[in-house]
């Protein structure tokens, strides 16, 4: 099953856990950049809580990479949302709307590669990771749908920005 869908702006994901029908609702605390996912009653008549596109969703395990990028994305006019790896990515994506993932491969539990399974037509993904795993040109042609770009660690901050910059050009 596709856990994406067409939102407004974006793509979301029907949510996980209590039923086909669930959806999960982000909250956001600002003063701690600290984003969880709340269950919200959902059925088949529940409509999606209409909520600001954000430009970029960074998905990367490791909190000091992650937050550096989520800095120098910001730095450069970024809206940024944040998760630590696949799963809480599809979380989020439940109620938020992205133009954009960066997204690293190797992470635990849920790693790259499950949320490029999981996402269907979602939303173009840049690929910052090691390569160590996986191997680059196979998965940029595997999800050549939706890839854009795979640079490999670490990124000059200027390459991400024009990346982003990019993508979100074509995302929108």
């Amino acid at each position: 099953m596709n856990l994406l869908d067409r939102a407004p702006g974006g793509y979301s994901a029907l949510g996980r856990g209590a039923g086909a029908d669930a959806r999960h609702r982000l909250v956001e605390d600002d003063r701690r950049g600290v984003v969880s996912v709340e269950l919200v009653e959902g059925g088949a008549g529940t409509t999606k809580r209409n909520s600001p596109v954000a430009d970029v969703l960074v998905v990367d395990d490791d909190p000091s990479v992650r937050s550096s990028m989520v800095a120098v994305l910001r730095s450069g006019g970024f809206t940024v949302l944040e998760a630590g790896d696949g799963q809480e990515a599809v979380d989020i994506l439940a109620n938020r709307s992205v133009r954009v993932i960066v997204l690293d491969l190797h992470m635990a539990p849920r790693d790259g590669v499950w949320l490029l399974e999981h996402l269907g037509e979602g939303p173009r993904v840049i690929i910052v990771s090691a390569f160590s795993t996986y191997d680059r040109a196979t998965i940029l042609e595997r999800f050549s749908g939706i890839v854009a770009h795979a640079m490999q660690k670490p990124v000059a901050p200027p390459a991400l920005i024009d990346l982003v910059r990019q993508s979100v050009g074509r995302a929108s």
